[in-house]
């Protein structure tokens, strides 16, 4: 099964054992002064056995300063890096996969915040996204900035590693001297393509010198910049083909800066496979490997994207954070089993809003791979065939019977509704949220796989669970939705988000309020236009979504431009007069106006039940709460805890 994706290749002298390449992603893994821990390592050899044919570092940094993106960056910028490096790179090798270290350096898109310094760059121009003006590199400082882009791949050399890639994409300090939108020096250093490019040249000719024929060199370059005055394709092609005849070994082809957002990493709402034709202009104009990141998320996508000619190796970046298995799952035909990146940036906003380790929403076990190694060999198959209920198939009592299963209990599932999944069966309702399905599906298969007894339609009383007679219950109902109380309206006229995502309310043509303006509220409101409805949201906090990534929001908000949905901030609902009109009032202004409504919808959060879960733990010795039960959250931190304590119950 998929013939092309699994054909072993070459780059430079390497041979790889098949066409999957995990790119480059920052996850915050190391220590704070650059080493590769334990976390990193265990985090990167999950991938090799998961069966990718070469991995590529997150940006691993040059100078250890200034060109820092996160509080802990791996690091290749002196010598004390090299024994963690090594260790790394015997890790990866251990499942014949290759390795490269991404050579960066964060230039002006790093805050000082971070560094400790100010941003550096080709000209004193600001990334519009950090805002901090940088300081204009002399001469002087960019020649010892090349040496150490070169020393930096000279320690990946000692530490085993295969070869080196150069970032010099995504509006990173490599890529804003390539770019006449940040580069307006007059020297030899600006100006010209040739002199643009002349940081780059001089990097990959000292690597060659020092490293070899036999060490890889790949640089990563952006197709275009997505932005006014930016690097178009037609200049990028011409630099991968001064590229080429510098005897690169292959080129990583990506797009966009800080700037263009969703270009780099693309929330759901992005096709997959979007940047295709940037990809193919230069697998048609190249003789060397072209590696392409192409938003893949499915193993079809990524034959037929070779099938089609557009792409050497598929570039992976999210999908294998979702699942470390995904080449060998697809490799099995097992594709229903694959953990789908949902696309819903919560990996790239922990790093980015926080600058926290990545986490991931559908995978639990990202960034504890180390932890869970240790638990597997401490409390491995301790089940011993004991009985153990769950009770709600939500994505916590989901993960928990798998973990569970796995260490060898016997476990019954009981879920009130058709299927699992919980809530997320109606977050997966609202426009462009259809990849949580995917997971889903995946999450009953694998029950269903594992021999866990599923009994859905079937709500769980103390008498049935009683009756099993289990030597443990985990109690994961999930979180019910709060109620608004609203002076004067007629109770069929307010309704919870839950009655419209479900679809047990349904209507077209009506004016409809949606009170609350988080994610919830939003995607509410969206999924009720659609249905040709006028739709209204009101928000009594100066800003909505305050939880979604920038590029998710930024792209929503156009939509509902476009849609006509207007958002009221700062705006409070005071009740309701009996001729079916809202009084709201303008905190800020401290003015009232009245909206005229058929419908008011209740998003204001979730809250937990106490009263249903406290009569398991009052009715077995051996029970917890665990995901919304306990405290409503989002899926990452209640699916996080569901596997922790399902691996100590």
């Amino acid at each position: 099964m998929y013939e092309k994706l699994f054909q072993k290749g070459k780059i430079g002298s390497l041979d790889l054992k098949n066409r999957t390449v995990m790119t480059a992603m920052g996850v915050n893994y190391s220590s704070s002064t650059g080493e590769s821990t334990s976390q990193e390592i265990e985090y990167y050899k999950a991938r090799a056995k998961g069966g990718i044919g070469l991995i590529i570092t997150g940006i691993t940094n040059v100078d250890g300063k200034a060109g820092r993106a996160c509080g802990n960056q791996l690091s290749a910028s002196h010598d004390g890096c090299i024994r963690t490096l090594r260790e790394l790179a015997d890790a990866v090798h251990t499942y014949d996969t290759k390795i490269f270290g991404q050579l960066h350096h964060a230039g002006i898109q790093t805050s000082s915040r971070i560094t400790g310094y100010k941003p550096e760059g080709p000209s004193a121009i600001a990334s519009a996204v950090i805002g901090e003006e940088p300081h204009a590199l002399s001469i002087e400082e960019i020649k010892v900035l090349e040496k150490q882009f070169i020393a930096a791949a000279v320690r990946l050399k000692n530490a085993e590693f295969d070869g080196a890639e150069i970032h010099a994409a995504h509006g990173y300090l490599i890529s804003s001297f390539l770019s006449p939108h940040t580069n307006k020096r007059e020297d030899e250093y600006g100006g010209s393509l040739e002199n643009r490019m002349r940081i780059l040249i001089n990097i990959i000719q000292g690597i060659r010198m020092y490293c070899g024929p036999s060490f890889a060199i790949s640089v990563r370059l952006n197709s275009k910049d997505h932005i006014p005055g930016g690097l178009e394709i037609e200049e990028s092609l011409q630099i991968a083909k001064k590229l080429e005849e510098l005897a690169i070994d292959c080129i990583n082809i990506s797009g966009g800066t800080y700037e263009s957002g969703y270009t780099v990493i693309e929330p759901s709402s992005i096709p997959e496979a979007w940047k295709k034709d940037y990809a193919k202009a230069f697998k048609q104009s190249l003789n060397i490997p072209v590696i392409a990141v192409n938003n893949i998320k499915h193993p079809e996508t990524a034959e037929a994207l070779l099938e089609e000619g557009i792409c050497d190796y598929i570039g992976l970046g999210r999908a294998t954070l979702a699942d470390p298995q995904w080449a060998n799952k697809a490799k099995a035909g097992r594709d229903e089993y694959i953990r789908t990146c949902v696309g819903c940036m919560n990996c790239f906003s922990q790093l980015m809003k926080y600058d926290r380790p990545v986490t991931c929403t559908v995978n639990p076990e990202l960034g504890k791979e180390h932890l869970y190694t240790d638990l597997n060999k401490l409390v491995a198959k301790t089940g011993d065939g004991k009985k153990v209920v769950v009770i709600g198939a939500g994505p916590a009592g989901s993960e928990a019977a798998i973990v569970l299963a796995n260490r060898g209990y016997k476990v019954t599932v009981f879920e009130k509704n058709e299927g699992c999944g919980g809530s997320i069966r109606l977050g997966a309702k609202p426009p462009y949220k259809f990849y949580f399905n995917e997971y889903i599906s995946m999450l009953e298969k694998t029950m269903e796989e594992m021999g866990i007894d599923l009994r859905f339609n079937e709500e769980a009383t103390v008498e049935k669970v009683k009756e099993l007679d289990p030597y443990g219950v985990v109690v994961a109902v999930g979180g019910q939705a709060a109620k608004l109380n609203i002076e004067g309206i007629d109770k069929d006229k307010i309704l919870d988000y839950r009655d419209i995502l479900s679809e047990e309310v349904d209507f077209t043509g009506k004016n409809v309020l949606v009170i609350g303006g988080g994610e919830t509220g939003l995607e509410t409101a969206e999924f009720i236009r659609d249905k040709d409805n006028k739709v209204t949201v009101v928000e009594m906090l100066s800003d909505v979504g305050l939880e979604l990534d920038k590029s998710t929001k930024a792209i929503m908000l156009k939509r509902f431009g476009e849609k006509e949905i207007p958002v009221l901030t700062n705006t409070k609902f005071k009740k309701v007069k009996a001729d079916n009109k809202a009084i709201l009032v303008n905190t800020q202004k401290d003015e009232q106006v009245e909206a005229d409504f058929d419908y008011i919808i209740s998003a204001v959060g979730v809250k937990n039940n106490p009263e249903y879960n406290n009569q398991f733990l009052e009715a077995f010795e051996n029970s917890i709460v665990i995901g919304d039960a306990r405290k409503p959250r989002n899926i990452v931190l209640g699916t996080r805890e569901a596997y922790d304590k399902a691996f100590v119950f």
